[in-house]
């Protein structure tokens, strides 16, 4: 199962015991429905509990449910005009032909049905990307106005999606984790909300660990580039009749490096039993001849 569709799962489990807020999430999930007109209303939906959900509420609020025997893929279909003349009057819109749907903000009775609206608005039109990928919530609809007209809802609960405009289509998406977050746990889905929490934490810690990682990984090239230039250097000042003028320890210290060209500093210094400074001592010498024998060539 989709994150999108557990969200969707866990929403139409929310127990609506008034009236009003029955009334309003079916009202959000009609306004996003793919077709409502003076003709029509029909709800497109693969989830399969939310036509349970929305006949459920349908037949709460009026008393009849959705025209004809449907299967679960089916289109929820209303044309029967004695229910389009109930539902167009109960949310004090007007059934006349060529006139849009239009959010009534009167249809809203208390604060819970500002939260049941968009939680209809969700179940009906809404997705939600699998967090794993990015964060991401989009509530899509066929009419400009109603991001409009939904959008003054969403603000004075403190959420601020962004309108696009994409194929004749209108959406207002989420992209920030934290809004997602609180949108889930204000529509009814606050487990949803913990999971996403708990999947940010962890590609966090995957973050963090591949940093490390990198940083790690990083250090070590820089560390066996700078020994096989040593390396190289090295021979080429013992095969030099410099070699047999060097000190006897700058001597150790050179055939370590060759003999030894994957060692760090400090397993070179535990085999040449002289502490880490003393050998970085040693090999910085051993540079600064071979720079000097460069300039004199």
């Amino acid at each position: 199962m989709s994150f999108s569709s557990e969200v969707k799962h866990e929403l139409c489990a929310v127990s609506t015991n008034r009236p009003c807020c029955s009334a309003a999430e079916l009202y959000g999930a009609f306004l996003f429905a793919q077709v409502w007109n003076d003709r029509q209303l029909r709800v497109v939906t693969t989830h399969p509990d939310v036509p349970r959900r929305l006949r459920d509420l349908l037949v709460k609020r009026f008393g009849f449910t959705f025209d004809g025997t449907q299967g679960s893929d089916a289109p929820l279909t209303i044309r029967d005009n004695r229910k389009l003349d109930a539902i167009f009057q109960a949310f004090g819109l007007s059934r006349a032909p060529g006139l849009s749907i239009h959010l009534n903000h009167a249809a809203l009775e208390c604060d819970g049905c500002h939260e049941a609206l968009c939680r209809g608005v969700f179940l009906s039109g809404g997705s939600m990307t699998d967090p794993e990928k990015k964060y991401h919530i989009e509530l899509v609809t066929p009419h400009k106005h109603l991001t409009r007209e939904l959008l003054p809802v969403l603000h004075e609960h403190g959420f601020e999606p962004k309108p696009v405009a994409r194929g004749g289509l209108y959406a207002l998406v989420f992209q920030s984790s934290e809004a997602i977050e609180d949108f889930l746990t204000f529509m009814g889905a606050p487990l949803s909300s913990l999971s996403l929490m708990q999947i940010k934490q962890l590609k966090e810690v995957r973050n963090q660990v591949n940093r490390h990682v990198n940083c790690d990984t990083g250090n070590m090239e820089r560390t066996l580039a700078a020994a096989s230039r040593q390396v190289q250097e090295f021979e080429r000042l013992r095969a030099s009749p410099v070699w047999d003028t060097l000190a006897p320890p700058l001597q150790a210290a050179a055939l370590a490096r060759i003999e030894h060209p994957d060692s760090s500093l400090t397993e070179l210094s535990e085999i040449l039993e002289i502490g880490r400074s003393a050998l970085n001592h040693r090999l910085r010498k051993l540079e600064d001849q071979i720079r000097s024998d460069e300039e004199e060539d």
